[in-house]
């Protein structure tokens, strides 16, 4: 399939943004598939890990926000235009750790910085430790997905539930149902005032339709949970693992968090080695949707005194 129809959304989107990416299809070592990759700007890499059931496009309306940096915006496997892989358990466990080294290898990048957003925050976090010496810093946007001691939303409680999501994943949402999840998520402002374009949800309506995103996606959480409505031993990401990711680490952690407010930002920041949090009282779980330019600015920030380390240095 072209996906004539969320292709077309896609690009009205980064118009509405004011940006226009290169865009390749490259091969993913070790899944067997294709990973779409867009590329924007120059100078330090930075690889997008984006949440789910969404694609990198979500983070249009931050990129135009960024100095300084190359982004490299992926598809997760089964997500947006990226080929999905036929999920397996031990193929998606494995990928929690190495899926990050994978997208790097296939950009040919030794080494980069990483941002991630939710579940893409899990990941990230996940080859931080497993991986340190691939990973320069580490940028996480909005609560990750899976940390143990933070609150879980009902709704992500109950995918959980053994056979919950391979039903949700056979019942796209609509249009209305998604802008009721994104103000579930945080954002009843940014949907009530407007600052969330037309453009945005003709883009996640295509997404979802039109795509793989919702079904491959959501039915990865069969995979996320053993019989009960909590993350499974083999997903969850202890105190332990946050104490041994050395990358120093940026947090943007929104006020209307639904994995909790400030104390829960602080919980995960001072578990590890080198972290500082951006805290955001006026913004959900997707910060960047309702503060873009302090987003774009901190993550730039953050970046660019890594270079100016790195110029020191030398």
């Amino acid at each position: 399939m072209d996906h004539a129809p969320y292709r077309a959304a896609e690009q009205r989107l980064w118009r509405h943004y004011g940006v226009s990416p290169s865009e390749d299809l490259v091969d993913l070592p070790g899944y067997g598939t294709k990973l779409r990759v867009q590329e924007f700007g120059a100078g330090e890499p930075l690889l997008f890990i984006h949440g789910g059931p969404t694609s990198g496009a979500g983070f249009a309306s931050l990129i135009p926000h960024l100095t300084g940096v190359h982004s490299f915006v992926i598809d997760r496997p089964g997500c947006g235009l990226s080929e999905s892989p036929g999920w397996t358990r031990g193929m998606f466990q494995a990928s929690l750790d190495g899926l990050v080294g994978s997208a790097l290898d296939a950009l040919g990048l030794p080494r980069a910085s990483v941002l991630g957003s939710s579940f893409g925050g899990t990941f990230a976090l996940r080859a931080a430790r497993a991986t340190p010496e691939r990973i320069d810093r580490l940028v996480l946007l909005g609560g990750p997905t899976a940390i143990e001691g933070l609150p879980l939303p009902t709704i992500e409680r109950l995918l959980l539930l053994p056979g919950a999501a391979r039903l949700a994943a056979r019942f796209v949402p609509g249009r209305d149902r998604q802008r009721k999840a994104v103000r579930d998520i945080g954002h009843a402002a940014a949907v009530d005032d407007g600052r969330i374009p037309d453009a945005y949800w003709d883009w996640s309506d295509q997404l979802l339709q039109d795509t793989g995103s919702w079904r491959d996606d959501i039915a990865l959480y069969r995979y996320l949970s053993r019989w009960s409505m909590s993350y499974g031993p083999e997903v969850r990401i202890t105190t332990d693992d946050l104490a041994a990711v050395p990358a120093p680490t940026l947090i943007v952690w929104g006020g209307y968090e639904p994995y909790g407010g400030r104390e829960a930002a602080d919980h995960v920041a001072q578990a590890m080695p080198d972290a500082r949090v951006s805290f955001l009282p006026g913004a959900g779980h997707l910060p960047w949707i309702d503060e873009p330019e302090v987003v774009g600015s901190a993550v730039s920030d953050f970046l660019l005194d890594r270079a100016a380390v790195l110029r020191r240095a030398a």
